[in-house]
């Protein structure tokens, strides 16, 4: 049994639009995460020193933005630092290096000086 002309004619036709998409690379989205301001510094002595840290999601041109829940804070020297879980840090104690502000976010880092 053969087939009509016009099954071929599509065939031949839609062949190119189906295969458009074949061979050509997919858009690489690579998203970034990074916490502001990279640098601060506060003086344990003064009442209410804080800073607030913001949590920043780079999400490149074209691409989706993926599900993201709220950066769990945390700071490297507790005895001299303290961050809330909304991202505001205060020094209670002087610090003899830089404390590093981090988020549970690859590369979401800051840093706290504390005088």
């Amino acid at each position: 049994m053969r087939r009509p002309w016009h099954c071929y004619l599509a065939l031949f036709c839609l062949t190119p639009l189906l295969l458009a998409g074949c061979g050509t690379p997919m858009q690489t989205c690579t998203i970034a995460y990074s916490v502001t301001p990279a640098t601060a510094t506060l003086d344990h002595t003064v009442a209410n020193n804080s800073q607030t840290y913001t949590f920043n999601v780079i999400v490149p041109p074209g691409c989706p933005l993926p599900p993201i829940h709220a950066p769990i804070w945390s700071v490297s020297n507790t005895t001299a630092a303290t961050i809330s879980n909304t991202g505001v840090a205060s020094c209670k104690a002087a610090a003899t290096a830089p404390i590093t502000v981090s988020t549970d976010f690859p590369g979401a880092t800051a840093t706290l000086i504390c005088k």
